[in-house]
């Protein structure tokens, strides 16, 4: 036997002596209770950990049943608990406070966490639904100086968990069946995390907040998602979403549609729910809605807050960004049958068959939901991030149940109030953050109204074009708009007025409204008529003139032009004449909340009168009227 060959040998037999005391070895203390009572003396405090059985078929790699640890940091106590694992570890690592473990495998995954408590925040409402942590007790969070030392960093890499995984975290509860592949890593004393989770596949059982309240009802999840490296006492809550990276495909049914909030936090006084099925793909990165995302959610109680309105029915919610470009992100609520109402009224004011908003902006999650409409309004930032958003409401063939709601958008002063009836509503409109364009139209048969205390009927069709404005100012241009009244009823002690084919129409040259609070509005109008008779009808029921006076009044196909300001509480007429070929109507007035003031004048053919108004009292002077309304000035 050559030298070479001896030598050989004798390695392969120190190999295998080694190997055996190895295995004798390191298996016999993974067996024994002393190696894990050694191991718990390290740090009790801070690091417990305990197996039913473990061993090793060679060097680095270990294999583990009944695995259970726990700990405590400064904020937080955690556990582990899992049936079957194995891994590689790097042992010389310890020495440097380093936990590398390679090549993992675990089979039915139990983790825990809940907060240690903090003075001065309430949990009496959290406490009951905190998981229980074996063997410690939730205490008073640490608040003392931190200590100047070197961390412990774990990192995980190639961990395959599979069969059954729990989480609880705090009050919310997530169990799953499936499998995935992950990388992590974390690090002692408020240091980095970071997740890389791969492979997904999971059947999800529904999740719980406060053991009660569902998230979802189950579903399933594959694809990826992780953290990019952060530090979690920095970015709590959704400031974790800057770090989140998603490409996962979705199926799930959802018990709220909360989380679509964080979509639309950019729109402000802005929120959705309800209770539907979830599916499609999510794809998200570093706060960023990316390129190919379609989630669909098909709602039969779907809710959507706006100020003080809910609109509820039949719908479906669709978020979307294009195919291969993730520069913006498209949200799309969509009605077949929907209701509003607002707030403290037991029953809708409408109803409809079909209703569509459609927003489309910026692809940045916001991750403050409570940010308010004017505030963003004012927030620069935001703005410049929303300069190419779109928005687009669409309401096809809707019932406005009750008029009289329309009062509560007038101006206090005007003498017209909606006393009864319905009408038929349309609406088209399309904004941007530089202007806006679209039409509303309403129509409505036998309205009830009231007119400076006369009760009247009629039809009205009124059409809002909207042909431009300022949206960051709430400024709308309505030139273009009109209004139609006939088939009007005038009933009173002195007058009654009645005839089918009697019409009246309004055309806006030029308006604008400006939609704060107040509303401000300002508008020059062309005036058709038919004839006076409905308004001398008003007249005498008001003001019960003089025979003479009244037929004086009564003329046929009149045309006209009128000036109205709106602004402060306060409606100005500036300007407002009437004529046929032998009459003249004019109108200088302005009306407030406690009265009115102004000066009305009327001529038939060479005959004048003036009509003078101040507060409450009117009277009639026939003396130069033409030349006393000329003169006449508003204060």
């Amino acid at each position: 036997m050559t030298k070479s060959r001896k030598l050989l040998l004798r390695v392969v037999k120190l190999v295998i002596i080694a190997e055996l005391a190895y295995l004798v070895l390191v298996n016999t203390a993974l067996q024994i209770p002393f190696t894990q009572d050694l191991v718990n003396l390290i740090r009790p405090e801070k690091f417990q950990v305990n197996w039913d059985r473990a061993w090793t078929l060679y060097p680095f790699r270990v294999y583990a049943s009944g695995v259970r640890a726990n700990g405590q940091s400064r904020s937080q106590q955690w556990q582990l608990s899992v049936d079957d694992a194995s891994a590689n570890i790097s042992l010389l690592c310890l020495v440097l406070k380093r936990v590398n473990l390679f090549d993992v495998d675990a089979h039915n995954v139990d983790y825990r966490q809940r907060p240690l408590l903090k003075a001065g925040k309430d949990y009496s409402k959290l406490l009951s639904h905190f998981p229980q942590i074996e063997g410690r007790d939730i205490q008073a969070a640490d608040t003392s100086p931190r200590k100047k030392k070197r961390p412990w960093k774990l990192s995980v890499n190639k961990a395959h968990v599979d069969g059954t995984v729990k989480v609880w975290i705090h009050n919310l509860q997530l169990n799953a069946q499936g499998s995935a592949l992950a990388d992590l890593s974390f690090e002692t004393g408020g240091g980095l995390f970071s997740l890389d989770a791969r492979e997904v596949d999971l059947d999800l059982s529904p999740a719980y907040i406060n053991g009660e309240g569902e998230l979802f009802k189950g579903g399933r999840v594959t694809g990826k998602l992780g953290f990019e490296p952060f530090v979690p006492r920095e970015n709590k809550g959704l400031g974790m979403l800057s770090f989140l990276q998603l490409d996962t495909q979705l199926d799930l049914e959802l018990g709220s549609l909360d989380f679509i909030n964080l979509f639309t936090a950019d729109m402000g006084d802005f929120a959705i729910d309800g209770a539907g099925k979830l599916s499609g793909r999510i794809h998200y990165g570093l706060g960023y809605m990316r390129a190919g995302t379609k989630l669909l959610v098909r709602v039969a109680d779907l809710s959507v807050l706006v100020k003080n309105m809910e609109i509820v029915g039949l719908g479906t919610v669709q978020i979307s960004t294009p195919t291969e470009d993730d520069m913006s992100l498209q949200l799309e609520i969509s009605y077949d049958t929907s209701s509003v109402t607002r707030d403290g009224d037991p029953s809708p004011f409408l109803i409809g068959d079909s209703l569509k908003l459609v927003y489309s902006g910026p692809n940045y999650i916001v991750p403050d939901t409570n940010i308010k409409f004017k505030t963003l309004l004012n927030d620069e930032e935001r703005w410049e991030r929303r300069k190419d958003s779109t928005l687009m409401v669409n309401i096809d063939d809707a019932t406005l149940v009750d008029l009289t709601i329309l009062n509560e958008y007038l101006p206090t002063m005007t003498a017209l109030k909606f006393t009864s009836g319905t009408a038929q509503l349309e609406a088209n409109i399309f904004a941007d953050a530089q202007t806006v364009e679209g039409s509303l139209q309403l129509q409505g048969a036998g309205l009830g109204m009231r007119a400076d205390g006369q009760d009247l009927q009629g039809d009205l069709d009124v059409e809002l074009v909207i042909v431009g404005g300022v949206p960051r100012k709430r400024q709308i241009d309505l030139t273009g708009s009109s209004i139609i009244l006939d088939e009007v009823n005038v009933v009173g002690e002195q007058q009654t007025f009645d005839d089918k084919n009697w019409s009246a129409r309004v055309l806006l040259r030029r308006a604008e409204v400006v939609a704060g609070d107040p509303l401000s509005f300002s508008a020059d109008a062309d005036l058709w008529i038919s004839d006076t008779r409905p308004l001398v009808a008003l007249f005498e029921n008001h003001s019960n003139p003089p025979g003479w006076v009244s037929r004086m009044l009564i003329t046929s196909d009149i045309e006209g032009d009128a000036r109205v300001e709106l602004a402060n509480d306060r409606l100005e007429i500036s300007h407002a004449r009437i004529v046929s070929d032998k009459a003249e109507i004019a109108l200088k007035a302005v009306f407030y909340n406690t009265g009115r003031d102004g000066m009305l004048y009327a001529r038939y053919k060479k005959l004048g009168i003036v009509l003078k108004m101040e507060g409450d009292s009117s009277n009639i002077d026939v003396i130069r009227a033409r030349k006393k309304f000329d003169e006449y000035q508003l204060r």
